[in-house]
């Protein structure tokens, strides 16, 4: 009987002891001791990109996702980063280890990493294994696509030849394309994965919109549920703003709104009577917004008894967008824009980029519109008010 038990507690302790104890283990054969830098958000926030490091000996490294949320992972073996001209670090995806982990998984990843691309298979998650296995396929698309890269950044810093330039691009673009091709196999006989609408999640807004109505319930509600509806929200703001081109042009009646200010009342733009008004559609995270504030604060101080000056925030907090307003120190009329999709001011201006400005006059008529920072809208304001 003892012999019995003992046997028993033998087979657990073995048992046990094999048990993996990491969320992810990975061998990669000549990765060797190295640090890696792993870029990682959730599928809830997923343009909130955290950083981390972690390390192998001797060909393996582990990681763990203590939390309750999907995570997706970017691991770059430090001694694969390569250097542009400028110093700036660059990080081959053909030589990155790329990883979904759930709450509870257990994955393995083996490979090997050579002069061109880290070769790996994942095990412990069907995304992880199908993921690794397109992956696969594509490898050597992945790694043309770093030797272009790299052809480029030369070319540009050595103030290369702009049609070469423009040869490479679309050399690139015809890669991805394949790429696509290949990512598109998959998701045609799996409209009810995960990956699939990962795979979709890398693509413009307009092929998403284009293939979401095949997905399956389960994908749609899968773990990038989130991240589908906010892209298939932006399809939509995209649809509706296309179909409100041919009514904001130059000569047209610009959309009266109604919109809510840093005091939270409401403000309606056909109230104003002024000469002429100003349209700024921006948002706190737009950097050249931002950069381009100093001039405009210059306009309107110059202008400020002919012109009523509006900025509307847009894709914004109120939390971020009153933040922005008080460090930028911004006088005039500030409003933020609707998120709903029939009350979207962007959207029924037809605002292609931030960020873009619209000149009206009193009578509610378009006389300019101009996307980006430029100096044209400065040089309208003043053809218009001297």
């Amino acid at each position: 009987m003892k012999n019995y038990i003992s046997f028993a507690l033998i087979s657990l302790w073995i048992l046990t002891s094999c048990e993996q104890k990491h969320s992810l283990e990975a061998d990669i054969e000549g990765l060797g001791n190295d640090s890696l830098r792993v870029m990682y958000s959730s599928t809830t926030d997923p343009f909130n990109f955290l950083t981390d490091t972690v390390y192998s000996r001797n060909d393996k490294f582990h990681l763990d996702n203590f939390t309750d949320e999907s995570k997706f992972y970017y691991i770059f073996p430090n001694k694969t980063m390569i250097k542009k001209m400028n110093g700036r670090p660059y990080k081959p995806f053909s030589k990155a280890i790329i990883v979904q982990l759930n709450p509870g998984d257990k994955i393995k990843i083996s490979g090997n990493l050579n002069d061109s691309f880290i070769d790996y298979q994942s095990n412990g998650s069907e995304f992880n294994k199908q993921y690794s296995l397109v992956r696969r396929k594509n490898i050597q698309l992945l790694s043309e696509i770093v030797l272009i890269d790299l052809k480029i950044d030369s070319l540009k810093f050595r103030g290369g030849e702009e049609e070469l330039i423009k040869k490479l691009i679309i050399e690139k673009n015809e890669i991805n394309k394949n790429i696509w091709e290949t990512q598109f196999d998959y998701i045609k006989n799996n409209w009810d994965k995960d990956l699939s609408v990962f795979y979709l999640l890398q693509n413009p807004v307009d092929t998403i919109g284009k293939y979401y109505k095949h997905l399956e319930s389960k994908s749609k509600n899968g773990i990038y549920k989130f991240m589908i509806e906010q892209s298939m929200n932006s399809f939509e703001k995209v649809r509706k703003s296309r179909e409100n081109d041919s009514t904001i042009k130059v000569g047209k009646i610009a959309p009266d709104f109604i919109l809510e200010t840093l005091d939270g009342t409401d403000f309606k733009l056909s109230s104003l009577n002024q000469t002429y008004i100003v349209i700024d559609f921006w948002g706190s995270w737009c950097n050249p917004c931002i950069k381009g504030f100093p001039r405009m604060k210059e306009y309107y101080k110059k202008y400020k008894n002919q012109v009523k000056f509006i900025s509307i925030a847009c894709n914004d907090t109120k939390e971020k967008w009153k933040n922005s307003v008080k460090e930028n120190k911004l006088e005039w009329l500030q409003l933020i824009n609707n998120s709903d999709l029939d009350k979207n001011i962007s959207v029924k201006y037809s605002v292609k980029g931030y960020p873009t400005k619209i000149i009206i006059n009193k009578n509610r008529k378009i006389v300019g519109i101009f996307q980006g920072e430029t100096n044209d809208f400065y040089k309208k304001l003043d053809e218009l008010l001297y």
